[in-house]
């Protein structure tokens, strides 16, 4: 019977909702002792959609290019894109559980890509065979066959491989445990050699090993995330690079299951990897031909980092907090308070009556101080009352300085502003030769004139 979502919902049911109660408790009592309670999800994880991974949004089309970065999503996000059937997401979630606490079957990882390595060797054997006799004989009499079926059978483990009766121009073969599959693995590059030609012999038995090690690293209690990251990306780039049977194809089900080893990591015990490129904030848009495009600045990244990202590809809650941006009330007041220093500094130097500032303020602050605010006069700029600026973060007479004599000047109001970013100009290298990026800069632009008071 297939799975359904209404059948899964409705027969879970007594199960999910103690669950959620259980969740909602987040402490219980037993025996006298209070213990708190964190919930993980794992299971099994299928990649049949555009966009099957549950941790970020990268489409199915670019899992293999491990130098790409996207965004990550979040169980908000999930359940916000249910309502709309975006990003593949066609049903709410069952139970509330946070990404982070959600765990991959490693076995089953495991298990998958070996099928799929040792698939990909008898397939390259019987081509093998195919091209030595040229001509397409008895499967099963090929001479590089019968290596791989004794070689395998030299690791310890019972193999055999047959033609499938109801299709004798196909094979099929035992059907391997994971603890047979690990023995496989472990030993049988050692006789590759004796398979396999020269020209191929190395790569393969490399893909073999880097796949080995980084299985090990996943299934330790203290996993090496280094490994798991550089190992992933080379088993995608080696395992497209090979000239079998079936590379197409399997290469694209071996980045599926290897995204997730590489994204995700594993989580054990107590120990979280995520590798995943976080998403600090969404610094600003633009319009690129008919499409619209965000700028993100990636965290724990610099802003040379930073890159453009399409519209389709970022969550709608990263949309939200860009359209109503909700920035920690410390970074509010530590930009107010440069703000007001370098009004007061204009307004207390020289005799100039109108003077012109740039003040570095996040896009986002800006924003929250002052969206849906202002009058508009032109070239991005708005004109700003007195009342419009919120005393919760200025000070009283931020606007005015005065002399030991009590004389000074204001602000004459409409105090005219715009936030921008642009972009450094230089270009330099290097000492490798390498093109040194530009970076943008997020910055107020005030038009100050002053009255005397």
């Amino acid at each position: 019977m297939p799975e359904k979502y209404d059948l899964l919902e409705a027969a879970l049911d007594p199960v999910l909702s103690e669950i959620k109660e259980l969740m909602a408790l987040k402490v219980v009592q037993v025996g006298g002792k209070s213990y708190e309670l964190e919930f993980y999800l794992g299971g099994d994880l299928k990649a049949n959609s555009k966009y099957s991974c549950i941790w970020c949004l990268v489409p199915s089309s670019d899992r293999w290019d491990t130098s790409k970065l996207h965004p990550s999503r979040s169980i908000e996000d999930i359940e916000a894109c249910a309502a709309t059937n975006e990003y593949s997401v066609k049903y709410p979630p069952l139970l509330s559980i946070d990404l982070d606490h959600v765990v991959p079957d490693e076995l089953h990882l495991f298990l998958r890509i070996m099928d799929i390595l040792i698939e990909n060797l008898i397939s390259y054997a019987v081509e093998l065979d195919i091209r030595a006799t040229r001509k397409q004989t008895d499967l099963l009499q090929g001479a590089t066959l019968k290596k791989v079926q004794a070689s395998i059978q030299s690791c310890g483990v019972s193999f055999q491989i047959w033609k499938k009766k109801e299709k004798p121009g196909e094979l099929d073969w035992t059907s391997l445990g994971g603890a047979q599959k690990r023995k496989v693995l472990s030993l049988l590059p050692a006789q590759f050699p004796n398979i396999l030609p020269p020209e191929t012999c190395q790569r393969v038995a490399q893909l073999w090993k880097d796949f080995e090690e980084t299985y090990s690293a996943i299934s330790s209690w203290t996993p090496d995330s280094t490994v798991i990251e550089t190992k992933t990306a080379v088993i995608g780039e080696m395992f497209q690079g090979l000239d079998w049977h079936g590379r197409n194809r399997q290469h694209i089900i071996i980045v599926q299951y290897g995204h997730r080893v590489l994204g995700k990591g594993m989580e054990l015990g107590s120990l979280v990897m995520s590798q995943f490129y976080e998403v600090e904030r969404i610094v600003a848009s633009r319009k690129k031909g008919t499409k619209l495009e965000y700028l993100v600045l990636w965290t724990d990244y610099p802003k040379e980092q930073a890159s453009w990202v399409r519209h389709k590809d970022v969550t709608p809650a990263l949309l939200r907090s860009f359209v109503n941006p909700t920035p920690s009330i410390r970074v509010v007041l530590d930009c107010v308070s440069v703000f007001m220093h370098h009004v007061g500094s204009s307004l207390s130097a020289g005799t100039i009556r109108r003077n012109q500032l740039r003040i570095d303020m996040p896009s986002d602050v800006f924003r929250f101080l002052f969206d849906g605010k202002g009058k508009s006069v032109g070239q991005g700029y708005k004109e700003y009352e007195l009342c419009e600026f919120d005393d919760k973060y200025f000070t009283n007479d931020w606007y005015a300085s005065y002399d030991a004599n009590g004389d000074g000047c204001a602000i004459d109001f409409p105090l005219r502003m715009k936030s921008s970013v642009s972009w450094s100009r230089s270009q330099r290298f290097m000492k490798n030769k390498e093109l040194v990026k530009k970076i943008y800069f997020e910055r107020v632009y005030i038009y100050v004139v002053k009255k005397r008071i």
